[in-house]
């Protein structure tokens, strides 16, 4: 005598419920969204923070150049301020006071005398 099968050996399948390979049914959470969210997450933190390393950097250049402006000017000015020195030097000598004094008609009454400015 034949023995005869059943004609399902495998359980039924839900068609609600997906099936994977070896016939169990298939956990379906939204993973997706979820992990979508942490990755665009992850991409707004990254951009900020690079966002505001390149408005530090160019702040830094911006000032480095404000004060490499200030160095020349500086150096400008130290060159005029040893310019102005040397003509107040030439201008206070005594040599050129007196000549000039005779230029303008001024006589000394007593040429061998020598007067000294009192401060006051």
């Amino acid at each position: 005598m034949l023995a005869t099968k059943p004609l399902q050996t495998t359980p039924a399948i839900a068609w609600n419920k997906p099936v994977g390979l070896s016939g169990t049914s298939v956990k379906t959470e939204k993973k997706g969204t979820g992990e979508r969210l942490k990755w665009i997450a992850t991409i707004l933190f990254c951009t900020t923070v690079v966002s505001l390393m390149i408005s530090q950097f160019s702040a830094i250049a911006r000032l480095n150049l404000e004060v490499e402006n200030l160095q020349m000017q500086a150096e400008k000015q130290k060159e005029a301020n040893s310019i102005m020195n040397n003509r107040v030097n030439e201008l206070q000598s005594p040599s050129r006071i007196i000549a000039k004094a005779r230029e303008m008609g001024m006589v000394s009454t007593n040429p061998g005398a020598v007067v000294k400015a009192g401060k006051e």
